[in-house]
């Protein structure tokens, strides 16, 4: 049988056998061996996209984040506990940053339009409390 599609491994099968092997491991090899991890999923999604070839994917877990991820310039930060709950961050993050750039012109338009209506609003309202202090001093006469 020819198989066709590109090599997508199994975060749970490479999990399981971190978890095998976790008792030969000091608590600094697991956490390498998680970013690991984490980098080959990233890898694997830049190739199968062909986008975000200039990011860079930094696992930082904390227990006291309010968000799981974000990203930043041309940062990926995953701020997840466990390794599976950081891949599925790394994954809403990479797909989130992805649909965002889709609708980044329409942000650029609106805030251009934003930004003109605002001057001509302002050129509006000048004038009008000019023609109202022209008005009111003309009435003491």
């Amino acid at each position: 049988m020819k198989y066709n599609k590109p090599f997508l491994y199994k975060p749970n099968f490479l999990q399981f056998l971190l978890l095998y092997k976790s008792r030969y491991h000091t608590m600094k090899e697991k956490h390498t061996i998680q970013k690991n991890l984490l980098l080959a999923e990233f890898d694997r999604m830049q190739r199968i996209t062909g986008h975000m070839h200039n990011f860079d994917v930094m696992w930082s877990p904390q227990s006291n984040s309010q968000i799981e991820g974000k990203v930043e310039e041309n940062t990926i930060t995953i701020y997840s506990e466990n390794i599976q709950d950081a891949l599925d961050t790394l994954q809403h993050e990479f797909i989130d940053y992805m649909i965002s750039q889709t609708i980044k012109p329409y942000i650029t338009l609106v805030n251009s339009l934003m930004s003109i209506l605002t001057k001509e609003a302002y050129g509006t309202k000048e004038k009008s409390v000019e023609a109202l202090l022209h008005l009111i001093n003309s009435s003491k006469n």
